[in-house]
């Protein structure tokens, strides 16, 4: 159950926190994040992660790298601090999750999904809030950008629909 709860939780702060837009939501979720890495590392007796794995992470890891090195130009780390939470991500997801917990994981991020749109969707609907500049009055909370906010119910349409599928199906 923990990866679930582990992507809930990590969905649900920063997609709260205006959709993880601003760099120090990227520093406290990838602190956050590597800690509890860190942590299942430390207290699992054994875990088993394929060598593809470990690469997909080695991959990300260099691709991190040559962001921040691209970036120390201009003096702004902030895009090689949102791709440090992606390398963090993926490794408590493989440290943490197996095969057996991957439907936990799935429905954490569909309950994570639901809740960060219901409160979106809570704030359009019971408040007033003022015509943004840019969105105008479409919805478009807690990310800012109704795109943004459309994409993320997108995914978790697909993965209601792909985890109603499978119960359907049986196992």
């Amino acid at each position: 159950i923990a990866p679930g709860l582990l992507v809930f939780a990590v969905l649900l702060a920063v997609g709260l926190a205006d959709g993880g837009v601003f760099p120090r939501t990227w520093r406290l979720g990838a602190s956050a994040i590597f800690a509890v890495a860190a942590a299942a590392l430390l207290a699992r007796e054994r875990i088993a992660v394929r060598p593809l794995e470990l690469g997909a992470v080695a991959a990300l890891g260099a691709f991190t790298v040559w962001i921040g090195l691209s970036a120390t130009w201009s003096g702004n780390l902030a895009q090689a601090e949102r791709a440090l939470l992606y390398v963090g991500g993926l490794l408590a997801v493989l440290v943490l999750a197996e095969r057996r917990s991957v439907a936990h994981l799935l429905a954490g991020t569909l309950a994570g999904i639901t809740l960060v749109v219901a409160y979106g969707l809570s704030i359009y609907l019971f408040t007033s809030p003022p015509l943004d500049p840019f969105e105008g009055a479409l919805l478009h909370q807690p990310f800012g950008y109704a795109n943004a906010l459309g994409i993320f119910v997108a995914i978790g349409l697909l993965l209601a629909v792909g985890l109603g599928s499978v119960a359907a199906a049986g196992p």
